[in-house]
């Protein structure tokens, strides 16, 4: 997403150095867990050392706006670290409790500005994990918060003069609900809503120009299945109007709904028009661990000859990195060579 140091808060503390400090380590926090090289466990232990950061200031607070940068800081903090540890590592449930305790502590319902919706988006993204680490009943409040941001912008936009667009940060976090949105469909297997969010999506930022427009164009065109779908989902694309012009910023989202999208077909078993997005994700992205990773489970499920052996070779590296994606799908691919027998989804 973009950079919180890059943009104004709404705050009279804008100018106030220690809360562009805060606003620093905010953006330190995003960049040690999307580095993709680095070991979960010590994203971790990184992400202590900003928690740790983040209390030393706290305590020299005096105004409440700080205070309020300071949860969201440290709730960020908290959800991030619960992510990276997820599964393999202990101490990810207690973390989504205490992101989800200073989260909720500073948002405020009636109040429009970056730090506010970004708290919602956060609580929202927690509560989502939350759901996807066995707490189903979660995704409800998830999906609340996601649509509530969604809501609020666009309701900005009707409140607002005629022909004005959404700031940077506006659109960007309206894509990131928009999306979640979708996501919190697919975990509860309402594959036609979680389509028509992505198409959604995917239409909008192709409407806008963005880079590698024609890679995708001509993938879709000569898929029967992608074609059809992207007719007949993502009508009523008035919100392409309003966003903002930082194609650069939307190509990330672009990468994330062909990945997100390729999933759903895996999962209803259109294996052909899944791999199709895959691939074009990587001919745009090489490095993209998301489509790697889905491109195995790809293989994996059309279970041909060889397939499985093929999957475990994508595989083995990110599972060295302690991506646990990665390790369950190995699993899967040697349970399948066992007797050459097709793994359950």
């Amino acid at each position: 997403m973009f950079k919180l140091t890059d943009e104004k808060m709404g705050s009279p503390l804008d100018n106030n150095e220690t809360f562009n400090r805060m606003k620093k380590i905010y953006d330190e926090i995003e960049d040690i867990v999307h580095h993709r090289s680095v070991h979960p466990k010590e994203k971790g232990e990184k992400l202590d050392i900003k928690i740790n950061e983040v209390d030393k200031i706290y305590s020299e607070f005096y105004a409440e706006e700080l205070k309020i940068m300071a949860h969201l800081v440290k709730g960020t903090a908290f959800f991030r670290k619960a992510q990276v540890l997820a599964g393999k590592y202990g101490g990810a449930d207690i973390c989504h409790v205490e992101a989800a305790q200073l989260l909720e502590m500073v948002y405020i319902s009636d109040r429009y500005n970056l730090i506010n919706m970004l708290t919602l988006l956060n609580l929202g993204k927690n509560l989502r994990n939350m759901g996807m680490h066995g707490y189903r009943s979660i995704y409800d409040r998830a999906l609340d918060c996601f649509n509530d941001i969604q809501w609020r912008i666009e309701n900005e936009l009707r409140k607002s003069e005629c022909g004005k667009k959404l700031t940077h940060w506006e659109s960007c976090l309206w894509l990131e609900a928009k999306i979640n949105i979708g996501r919190i469909h697919k975990y509860l297997y309402k594959m036609e809503e979680a389509k028509e969010d992505f198409w959604y999506v995917l239409n909008i930022l192709l409407i806008k120009g963005i880079d590698r427009k024609n890679d995708v164009e001509s993938m879709v065109e000569n898929d029967a299945l992608l074609r059809k779908d992207k007719e007949k989902k993502g009508n009523s694309l008035w919100m392409e109007t309003f966003l903002s012009d930082h194609k650069n910023e939307y190509k990330k989202y672009l990468l994330q709904v062909l990945v997100e999208l390729g999933m759903v077909y895996l999962k209803e078993r259109y294996l052909g028009a899944a791999k199709n997005l895959f691939l074009v994700t990587l001919a745009i992205d090489p490095k993209n661990v998301d489509a790697k990773n889905n491109i195995a489970v790809y293989l994996r499920k059309r279970n041909m000859p060889g397939d499985n052996y093929k999957a475990v070779r994508i595989l083995r590296e990110e599972e060295e990195k302690g991506n646990r994606f990665a390790l369950i799908n190995v699993l899967k691919c040697r349970i399948a060579m066992i007797g050459n027998i097709e793994v359950g989804n």
